[in-house]
């Protein structure tokens, strides 16, 4: 093999690593991209089961509060407290009683006599301890 011939043939050589590296590279590149796969599953729901949104059963929640009506040791349950705990921290609070009492169109009945029962409007009790539960707990 004269000169001429050996170095064609490592010019030749020379292409074909190219080639080999330009492949490698590539493969390397397309290995780190992310990989997504679709998938769609079917997952049974027995039949004594349903599927109902969030939001609905809240609003199934909050209608089974409706026309129903607490007393003292019902809304003890309620938030897991003592009455003197919520009296002081929740009904006699001056910021909450204005719209708790029932005198200025709340929902809440205070007693004005030994012997009366407190009574609160369920449904709007619950949803005002759910709004104000930052301020009840915060002394302000």
């Amino acid at each position: 093999m004269n000169l001429e011939q050996k170095i064609a043939e490592l010019e030749k050589r020379i292409a074909e690593l190219e080639k080999k590296e330009t492949y490698i590279s590539l493969r390397e590149k397309k290995m780190r991209q992310l990989q997504y796969l679709k998938a769609e599953i079917t997952i049974p729901i027995p039949a004594d089961h349903v599927l109902v949104s969030k939001v609905e059963i809240e609003e199934l929640q909050q209608q089974t509060l409706l026309g129903v009506y607490w007393n003292m040791k019902d809304l003890e349950r309620r938030v897991g407290k003592k009455q003197d705990w919520i009296k002081e921290n929740i009904l006699f609070q001056p910021r909450f009683r204005k719209m708790l009492d029932v005198e200025n169109g709340g929902f809440v009945f205070y007693p004005q006599n030994k012997g009366q029962n407190w009574s609160f409007q369920a449904s709007k009790m619950a949803d005002f301890l759910e709004k104000h539960f930052a301020d009840i707990f915060s002394r302000r």
